[in-house]
């Protein structure tokens, strides 16, 4: 017996249509901590932008308020002003004037990170020295958080801004800017804004699964999966959309990343996008909208077919891209039925069905676990252990 979690999307491959306006969701208080020490005492006021606590990764405050300090946590309880800091500095010269590594340290400073490639932008810009293109994903799929598009749709100037500040920190010919081919508004919007400037592209993605950096730039160029020496990564630089526009605003306004927008998922509902300062309670935000958690409810963090459950009082972070309250359901695992509907999903275009019944995996196989198979198996296969274990016999036949 399994459990398996449903709601909030649909199985027949729809994707639930999202409201283009964000909602902004302003906390009563936040939790914050970090690694280095507090650069504030207990009992202080602190604004949006000041130093909580220091170090290489600084931990900057989200909302405005009084600090309650606990072990290596810092509570600010809002006082509902949202004061932003005046000690902010934004950017003192014109952008042509930085160098690749002033843009890289002004990325650190101002904490931003990208989500999709579980990095700080200011270290992705560091390592890489000279690429010939950027490719931003905005791309609006299970995989990449339903807010990318309704996020870029509704802050078109700094999306471009953002793609001019790369091509200059990385001396770059080209940005590439990927959406899905269902955001039709977007395509438009990015058409119009991009209209005349060669060093700006938009690439509309037919791929249903664009996952990793290889099947995006496979799909821009038309070529779908394709091997990994077809494709040189080297010289494609790719960021999410969300990363670019706050690399953006932080450099007009000096503000850090203090926020996170991510998609809100609940049966039942139309799913909405949300932009919440970071170290907000999930609770508070499902509290907020009417959510009421019972022991059949699920909080799941990232998509449905290999999301985490979560507690409902998890924070937000700079990872949340989406949160889903599902439904548990009690299923029974079936015997297959030979539909091929596992092989269907595979975004790698692999024979799914073939290589669970063969009991064989190839030399090398391009699985990459994401549970797209198993989440559409009608028998409620777990086809995902059955290749963890082809993968652990072949690791012992290699040893052998």
């Amino acid at each position: 017996m399994v459990h398996s979690y449903f709601g909030g999307i649909s199985r027949e491959g729809r994707a639930p249509k999202f409201d283009s306006n964000i909602n902004i969701f302003s906390p009563a208080e936040v939790v914050l901590s970090g690694m280095g020490s507090p650069a504030v005492s207990d009992g202080d006021y602190v604004c949006v932008g000041d130093t909580v606590f220091g170090g290489v990764c600084p931990v900057y405050a989200t909302v405005s308020g009084s600090v309650k300090l606990s072990e290596d946590k810092a509570v600010i309880v809002s006082d509902g002003n949202n004061k932003i800091s005046d000690k902010l500095i934004a950017a003192s010269k014109a952008l042509e004037e930085y160098t690749h590594d002033e843009i890289a340290l002004e990325a650190q400073r101002y904490a931003v990170y990208d989500s999709k490639q579980d990095a700080l932008l200011g270290d992705m810009i560091a390592r890489c020295m000279q690429g010939e293109r950027v490719v931003v994903n905005c791309c609006e799929g299970y995989f990449d958080g339903f807010a990318s598009a309704s996020t870029a749709l509704n802050d078109i100037d700094a999306l471009i801004g953002g793609c001019t500040v790369l091509l200059y920190a990385l001396d770059a010919a080209k940005a590439i800017v990927c959406c899905d081919k269902t955001a039709k508004k977007l395509v438009k919007a990015l058409k119009e804004a991009t209209k005349g400037r060669r060093d700006l592209t938009v690439a509309v993605i037919e791929t249903r699964y664009p996952i990793v950096d290889r099947t995006l730039i496979g799909a821009i160029y038309g070529k779908g999966v394709v091997p990994q020496k077809q494709i040189d990564l080297q010289k494609h630089f790719v960021v999410t959309a969300s990363a670019v526009m706050q690399l953006y605003n932080s450099f007009v306004s000096g503000l850090p990343q203090t926020s996170k927008t991510f998609a809100l998922c609940v049966k039942g509902a139309k799913p909405v996008t949300v932009n919440a300062p970071l170290g907000t309670k999930i609770s508070d935000i499902l509290t907020q909208y009417g959510v009421e958690l019972t022991p059949q409810t699920a909080v799941v963090e990232g998509n449905p077919i290999n999301g985490t459950e979560i507690n409902a009082d998890a924070l937000v972070g700079v990872k949340t891209d989406m949160i889903r309250v599902l439904t548990k359901v009690q299923t029974y695992e079936a015997d297959c039925i030979s539909c091929g509907r596992c092989s269907l999903a595979c975004p790698m275009g692999l024979d799914v069905k073939q290589l669970v019944k063969s009991g064989r995996l190839p030399h090398k196989t391009l699985c990459m676990m994401c549970g797209a198979c198993e989440f559409i198996c009608p028998s409620r296969i777990k086809i995902t252990d059955k290749i963890k274990s082809l993968f652990a016999e072949q690791k012992e036949d290699k040893n052998d």
